[in-house]
């Protein structure tokens, strides 16, 4: 019992130390202009590297609207 106990306390300990951490986090968000378009090219590998930049940026603007929205 007292095994368990102690692990009790220290996880209890862990996540009071988690959420100091947490409490003290800053976010810096910078929103800028929407980066034009890459021209469409004839060669695939263009093309690929257009696609996943356009995807990559669609995915980072909604991860920071998210964030906005849970008040982070």
């Amino acid at each position: 019992m007292g095994n368990f106990r102690e692990s009790i306390e220290r996880i209890d300990a862990q996540f009071k130390n988690l959420q100091t951490q947490v409490n003290y986090s800053t976010i810096y968000l910078k929103s800028e202009a929407p980066i034009a378009s890459i021209p469409e090219l004839d060669c695939p590998l263009n093309l690929q590297i257009k696609e996943t930049w356009e995807s990559s940026t669609y995915a980072a603007k909604n991860m920071m609207f998210r964030l906005l929205k849970t008040g982070i």
